[in-house]
């Protein structure tokens, strides 16, 4: 029996009331993942900065269906949405240099009783920098 598991990679954007915009670019935007339960499937994820030094953040989020249909995104919790526990990244937060690219990678480890289609948010927080 397959598995599958579609991680969706959304990019928070940060305006500041200055104007000024943080945004990395992340490729791939969107993971698919067919495995069998009990298998371990790696995956990376390549973020350029947009010209500048930029401190980035990831979390996961779970997608949440409203009762008048539309979508949300909130925190990932372990406990009632069990397929944030097979999302493991190498980092949960990088510095990314203008110029560069640079990989974080990541695994989703499939348990033995997993079953059916899985989404997780994997977002990506460009932070701002602190004030001077």
């Amino acid at each position: 029996m397959k598995f599958k598991l579609t991680i969706t990679v959304l990019i928070l954007v940060v305006t500041i009331f200055t104007g000024s915009v943080w945004a990395a670019g992340v490729k791939p935007l969107v993971i698919d993942i067919e495995a069998q339960p009990g298998s371990k499937e790696e995956f990376k994820l390549k973020i350029t900065p947009s010209g500048k030094e930029e401190k980035v953040k990831f979390s996961l989020y779970q997608p949440v269906q409203l009762t008048n249909g539309s979508l949300t995104y909130q925190k990932a919790d372990p406990n009632s949405f069990s397929a944030a526990q097979w999302v493991k990244l190498s980092k949960q937060e990088i510095r990314a240099y203008p110029g560069r690219k640079t990989t974080v990678s990541g695994v989703v480890e499939v348990p033995f009783d997993a079953a059916g289609s899985n989404t997780v948010v994997l977002m990506v927080e460009p932070q701002a920098p602190a004030k001077k």
